[in-house]
Protein backbone atom coordinates (compact mmCIF):
# COMPACT_ATOMS: atom_id res chain seq x y z
CA UNK A 1 0.00 0.00 0.00
CA UNK A 2 0.97 3.52 -0.40
CA UNK A 3 0.13 6.08 2.05
CA UNK A 4 0.13 9.96 1.05
CA UNK A 5 0.91 12.12 4.76
CA UNK A 6 1.39 15.42 5.50
CA UNK A 7 5.17 15.98 6.16
CA UNK A 8 4.86 18.56 8.39
CA UNK A 9 1.77 17.47 10.52
CA UNK A 10 1.88 13.63 9.36
CA UNK A 11 -1.96 14.16 9.03
CA UNK A 12 -2.96 10.91 6.23
CA UNK A 13 -3.89 12.58 3.15
CA UNK A 14 -4.74 9.36 1.27
CA UNK A 15 -3.93 5.69 0.09
CA UNK A 16 -3.21 4.28 -3.38
CA UNK A 17 -4.94 0.92 -3.76
CA UNK A 18 -3.07 -2.19 -3.75
CA UNK A 19 -3.78 -2.66 -7.86
CA UNK A 20 -1.98 0.55 -8.94
CA UNK A 21 0.76 0.44 -6.33
CA UNK A 22 3.32 -0.59 -9.42
CA UNK A 23 2.02 2.31 -11.91
CA UNK A 24 2.09 4.94 -8.81
CA UNK A 25 5.77 3.87 -7.64
CA UNK A 26 7.07 3.66 -11.15
CA UNK A 27 5.93 7.41 -12.12
CA UNK A 28 7.32 8.34 -8.12
CA UNK A 29 10.37 6.82 -9.50
CA UNK A 30 10.57 8.83 -12.16
CA UNK A 31 10.20 11.65 -10.17
CA UNK A 32 13.70 10.58 -8.35
CA UNK A 33 12.26 11.66 -5.15
CA UNK A 34 14.69 11.48 -2.30
CA UNK A 35 14.09 9.55 1.26
CA UNK A 36 13.00 13.00 2.45
CA UNK A 37 9.86 12.67 0.53
CA UNK A 38 9.24 8.78 0.21
CA UNK A 39 9.99 6.35 2.68
CA UNK A 40 9.24 2.53 2.89
CA UNK A 41 7.86 1.10 6.46
CA UNK A 42 9.29 -1.42 8.89
CA UNK A 43 5.59 -3.11 7.66
CA UNK A 44 6.70 -2.99 3.98
CA UNK A 45 4.39 -0.13 3.11
CA UNK A 46 5.52 2.95 1.39
CA UNK A 47 4.60 6.45 2.78
CA UNK A 48 5.25 9.19 0.28
CA UNK A 49 5.20 12.66 2.01
CA UNK A 50 3.85 16.22 0.69
CA UNK A 51 1.83 19.17 1.97
CA UNK A 52 -2.20 19.08 3.45
CA UNK A 53 -4.25 22.05 2.40
CA UNK A 54 -4.42 23.25 6.20
CA UNK A 55 -0.34 23.22 6.37
CA UNK A 56 0.13 24.79 2.82
CA UNK A 57 -2.45 27.45 3.91
CA UNK A 58 -0.15 28.06 7.17
CA UNK A 59 2.80 28.39 4.86
CA UNK A 60 1.46 31.44 2.86
CA UNK A 61 0.38 33.08 5.73
CA UNK A 62 3.38 32.51 7.04
CA UNK A 63 6.25 32.48 4.93
CA UNK A 64 8.84 33.05 7.10
CA UNK A 65 8.32 29.19 9.04
CA UNK A 66 9.87 27.64 5.48
CA UNK A 67 13.19 29.21 7.30
CA UNK A 68 12.56 26.58 10.42
CA UNK A 69 13.27 23.27 10.28
CA UNK A 70 10.36 22.06 12.75
CA UNK A 71 7.58 24.84 13.15
CA UNK A 72 4.92 23.01 14.28
CA UNK A 73 5.13 22.08 17.91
Amino acid sequence: MIRYACRHCHHKIGTVPVEKMSEVLNVLRQLQLTTQHMQMTADGHWVVYCICEQCEQCLGENPHYYTVEKWLQ
